[in-house]
């Protein structure tokens, strides 16, 4: 029979604040500063859902949460104390508290408020002209999306979600290695090992007979990050460097569906960008190529799973003229890997326990691109 259906959300939100900060130095390598930061946040959302069979008319459903006001109150004051241990050490600490009271109106009256602390520890050993070593021990406390509190229906993919009045900020633990070495005429890396442990994770939970946002116990998150820089004049390539900036990520959250363990929803997996530059010596000329590439791990809710992406990794060449009349020429060429953009879904009976019903995929190639950019000061 025939279907058709209408939803119609209109949705006004805004953030206001203010902040102010006091620093003082009390002796030579020691430092004090003081920040308070006050803010009000507001999201106010009215929605309607229309639904017809058979070629009815269109009449309304009653969703819960899906008209409602909320509101943030936050406010933090921060006391950040830095102190140079000995020419090589430099100790810096941060502590204080932040205080959040959220109301929310309409189809639900709510009222709760937050007091958590919130700083970090932080210890640099030059340990020699070219090594710098950075360890970090930081308490973060995070952020609520507002649209979690409302509830939403998807009509182009036939699901919704159901808003959560009593959805709590996230808190973790957040353990950093740094390094720092510069290799002189061969260039400079930087590599950080990061280990976070999370607590009241947002993710997709039951929540009655419908599903949102909610949160689960605990995660943890393990990752590697890299900004490197290598000059190939040293190995005969004059003029030539080659730049890698990229994350890894690994992380673990149990199932809230299933109780069984798997990644954190949508959380990157990795991002990376690679670039071969050669300024050619003696010339205006300067050509390359650049290697990027982006993942993330798949989007859970009850009853089904999906994931968008591109594949392969996306490249580009390009050659630079750095004087057309006091101007800078460009032109590149892209996607010579025929990138395409890719996407998959699959919907399971009554939840992710059930059986496969159907999955949905596709994959559209977008070809190459040629562009020409001419840019200067004027």
């Amino acid at each position: 029979g025939q279907f058709a259906s209408n939803f119609h959300q209109t949705v006004d939100e805004g953030e206001n604040i203010l902040r102010s900060e006091y620093a003082l130095q009390t002796g030579q390598g020691r430092d004090w500063q003081i920040s308070a930061e006050g803010a009000f946040n507001f999201l106010e959302a009215e929605a309607a859902l229309e639904q017809a069979t058979g070629g009815g008319p269109l009449l309304p459903v009653v969703l819960d949460l899906a008209n409602s006001r909320v509101e943030e109150r936050r406010g933090e004051v921060i006391l950040t104390h830095g102190r140079q241990l000995s020419p090589q050490l430099n100790l810096q600490l941060s502590g204080g508290m932040e205080y959040s009271e959220l109301t929310q109106s309409g189809d639900a009256e709510n009222q709760r408020e937050f007091t958590r602390p919130k700083g970090s520890a932080s210890l640099t050993w030059q340990q020699s002209d070219s090594l710098k070593l950075v360890g970090k021990v930081e308490r973060r406390v995070g952020q609520l999306d507002f649209y979690d509190f409302i509830s939403s229906v998807n009509l182009d993919l036939g699901n919704g979600q159901t808003g959560n009045q009593d959805i709590v900020p996230s808190q973790s633990w957040r353990y950093t290695l740094e390094a720092q070495k510069n290799l002189g005429e061969w260039g400079a890396s930087t590599v950080r090992f990061l280990y976070v442990d999370l607590e009241d994770v947002v993710d997709q939970v039951p929540i009655g007979t419908g599903a949102g946002p909610g949160n689960i116990d605990s995660a943890t998150a393990q990752a590697i990050e890299t900004e490197s820089t290598l000059k190939l004049s040293k190995a005969g390539f004059d003029g030539a460097e080659l730049t890698v900036k990229g994350r890894f990520y690994d992380t673990e959250a149990d199932d809230p569906v299933t109780g069984i363990q798997r990644s954190i929803n949508g959380h990157l997996i990795y991002d990376y960008e690679v670039e071969l530059r050669q300024d050619v010596p003696g010339t205006d000329i300067a050509w390359g190529f650049v290697l990027e590439g982006f993942k993330q791990e798949p989007f859970y809710q009850i009853s089904e799973v999906e994931w968008a992406g591109n594949e392969p990794h996306f490249l580009m060449a390009y050659l630079e003229h750095k004087d057309i009349l006091g101007m800078t020429g460009v032109v590149a060429v892209g996607n010579l890997t025929n990138q395409k953009d890719r996407y998959w879904r699959r919907i399971y009976d009554g939840d992710r326990n059930g059986a496969l019903l159907r999955t949905e995929e596709y994959s559209r190639a977008f070809g190459g691109s040629f562009t020409i950019e001419l840019k200067g000061k004027f």
